[in-house]
């Protein structure tokens, strides 16, 4: 922290507006301007990544926020910051033999402390110390890897495991930033490509008109990363939201069979979005694994990264604790998201709504009950401290007996909460070969969702709507969205070496043939569509492999093969 010193002559008592005794000269003032825009700045504005599909943009419903971002309030401002001084000044001012008065203002994002130099001085030590300890920056590295080769079986690597991953892999895209503790950070590279994805029709009373919709389809990759210090160096907790799509070859142009109608751009989207969590070790990294059958979804392996760019500060500031609390505190990934329709066509997705039930509980922790339990945990101490929550921290004045108990606590639920699993679902095709139609390796701390979907989707006829005139008519086809692939929503609680899992599933696969022709004019588009939905709520044993049975019916080359389930948890 930079701050401008001014030493002020002893005379200019009707400055500083300070008392002064006419027998001897007053101590020498001090002004510091201290800026504050390292800690009081506001986080840029987050949009989520996309969701419910990527073959249309720019309505509501397809970007969900998961890690609730969007509108997050700056950790602190000058005001707090100014109101904390206040009262470290009083109680310096109980140690002291002289009560000499500080004047403390805040000035835009800055602080101006105008008082006795010795006292100035060691305010502004404090506030050093303080910033350096809640706004240590940490630097964050989100990459995606071709899923080749022998794929990662879990999702927290060592940063061991890390460089194994990294050693025979070139990165498909890698993005950095630096952020600090609870402060989400957004890494997007994208674009919208614009097509033809609909025709509508006029009609009057003799005469229609067929006009061309355009609309535009998702590709690239969109991470949005919420990181969490942990008490004690060396550790973080992340929840993060992505989304990564590409088209499948070229976009080709297909009638609609109508006479006039402007022929329309058919386009294959491979895309996998979702939400997870994880705590890992610097160095190590949380590790997403969606892969499979190449005409399912997108394959890819995405790593996050957390390191802190500089030492941890010492806090020597007398009577003063300061702990981490964000990960316990935060509203990421407590809301439980339904999947879409398992109806073949879903029709105009700008129709399709999602709904999400909060579902606090085991794993989170409001910050006002957080408060009320370390207080009742200081039993006969509970005098002795004053405790303050505030930008994902946890302020404790008071003894070190006192700041010593809530560290302990703090650092047994820290180990009990903050708790990562990994999550290892997959299906399997019944073939010679044993292949996966879907395999997933998704991250999750306790008592939080993690939702994932791997998908294909396209544009096609689902429908042919008559429109009838006095003396016109025309065929209005009706363009839907199809979307295969898997869908996966779990929830995990730990005790020591039982878990029970909380999963739903639900996967849909289709080989689309060509349009068929219909008189007297349209074309449409027919797919056999499987679908299959599978649950578990149950205890599960760490390792162990659960057994879903049957999932879709998949044909390959004139065959109709199973397909079945299985997820494990590691932890």
């Amino acid at each position: 922290m930079f701050a401008v010193s001014t030493v002020l002559p002893a005379l200019s008592g009707a400055l500083l507006a300070l008392p002064q005794q006419a027998e001897q000269a007053p101590p020498p003032a001090l002004l510091e301007i201290i800026p504050l825009q390292h800690v009081c700045s506001r986080a840029p504005q987050i949009v989520p990544p996309i969701w419910t599909t990527a073959t249309v943009r720019d309505y509501e419903d397809n970007s969900l926020d998961l890690l609730n971002v969007t509108e997050l309030s700056p950790q602190f401002s000058p005001d707090d910051i100014a109101s904390f001084l206040s009262e470290q000044n009083d109680r310096l001012a109980e140690s002291r033999e002289d009560d000499h008065d500080i004047v403390i203002t805040q000035e835009g994002d800055g602080l101006m402390l105008l008082g006795d130099a010795e006292v100035v001085k060691e305010l502004r030590r404090q506030v050093e110390t303080m910033s350096a300890i809640v706004a240590r920056p940490i630097l964050v590295e989100a990459t995606l890897w071709p899923a080749t080769g022998n794929l990662p079986t879990s999702a927290i690597l060592s940063p061991e495991d890390y460089r194994t991953l990294a050693e025979h892999r070139q990165p498909i895209w890698q993005r950095t930033t630096i952020t600090r503790s609870s402060r989400p950070v957004s890494l997007e590279s994208s674009r919208w490509n614009p097509y033809v994805r609909d025709v509508n029709v006029e009609i009057a009373s003799k005469s229609s008109i067929h006009c061309p919709v355009a609309e535009s389809y998702y590709e690239g990759s969109h991470i949005v990363v919420l990181p969490h210090a942990l008490i004690g160096d060396g550790e973080f907790a992340a929840h993060v939201q992505f989304a990564h799509a590409s088209r499948i070859g070229e976009a080709r142009r297909i009638s609609t069979g109508i006479p006039d109608a402007a022929q329309l751009d058919s386009i294959e989207v491979a895309s996998m979005c979702g939400a997870c969590s994880g705590r890992i070790r610097t160095g190590g990294a949380l590790c997403v694994v969606m892969a499979g059958a190449t005409n399912a979804g997108a394959a890819a392996i995405l790593t996050i990264r957390l390191k802190n760019t500089t030492p941890p500060a010492a806090n020597d500031i007398a009577d003063l604790g300061i702990f981490p609390i964000s990960a316990l505190t935060t509203h990421a990934l407590i809301g439980r998201v339904e999947p879409l329709p398992t109806a073949p066509r879903l029709g105009d997705p700008r129709g399709l709504e999602i709904s999400i039930e909060e579902f606090t509980g085991y794993g989170q922790m409001d910050s006002d009950r957080l408060v009320d339990l370390v207080t009742s945990s200081l039993g006969d101490h509970q005098d002795e401290a004053e405790l303050q929550a505030g930008g994902g921290h946890l302020f404790v004045r008071g003894s070190k007996t006192a700041i010593a108990q809530t560290e302990s606590l703090l650092r047994a639920l820290q180990n009990r909460l903050i708790r990562a699993t990994t999550v290892h679902h997959q299906l399997r095709v019944e073939d010679e070969a044993g292949s996966l139609l879907h395999d997933f390796v998704l991250p999750t701390l306790v008592g939080r969702f993690v939702t994932a979907t791997r998908r294909q989707e396209t544009n096609v006829i689902g429908d042919l709507n008559v429109e009838v005139a006095e003396q016109a008519k025309a065929i209005d086809p009706s363009v839907d969205l199809l979307q295969i692939g898997n869908w996966l929503r779990a929830r995990v609680v730990t005790y020591d070496n039982h878990a029970h899992l909380a999963l739903l599933g639900q996967s849909a696969h289709c080989e689309l043939g060509d349009a068929r022709q219909m008189l007297p004019a349209g074309s449409l588009d027919l797919a056999e569509v499987s679908s299959q939905r599978l649950t578990h709520d149950g205890p599960v044993t760490p390792g162990t492999t659960v057994q879903h049975g049957d999932g879709p019916a998949i044909d390959r080359g004139g065959r109709r093969y199973r397909t079945t389930g299985m997820t494990t948890l590691r932890w």
